[in-house]
């Protein structure tokens, strides 16, 4: 006699990743480090920068942080996360507006 198993699994959307949070890097290091709680199920994350130009941008699963090295003294970021699977997207959660780090001033005594 054959026995057959008939095995099924379900993929389910992940949840949205909570604790987003984006914080201004130290002056002069051109950098905005954006943080959140892993979630189960997700194949990737989905991070959407917006200032005055769109950028999207993948991260592997599993990944808790990311440092976005490419921002300009002088303007402000909006991100929107969303952790991704073949199935679809989790609901997006949205930081910001972050002013990106200036750059150091430098102080000198004067003796007179």
């Amino acid at each position: 006699a054959t026995a057959y198993i008939n095995v099924r699994f379900e993929i389910k959307i992940p949840e949205t990743p909570a604790n987003f949070k984006a914080k201004t890097g130290e002056c002069g290091s051109k950098s905005i480090e954006l943080t959140w709680d892993d979630v189960e199920y997700e194949s990737y994350y989905k991070l959407s920068r917006e200032s005055s130009d769109y950028e999207t941008i993948t991260i592997a699963k599993n990944t808790t942080s990311y440092i976005d090295k490419n921002v300009k003294e002088g303007h402000t970021y909006y991100y929107e996360l969303t952790a991704c699977n073949n199935k679809g997207c989790s609901g997006a959660v949205s930081a910001g507006p972050v002013a990106a780090p200036s750059k150091c001033e430098i102080f000198r005594t004067l003796t007179i």
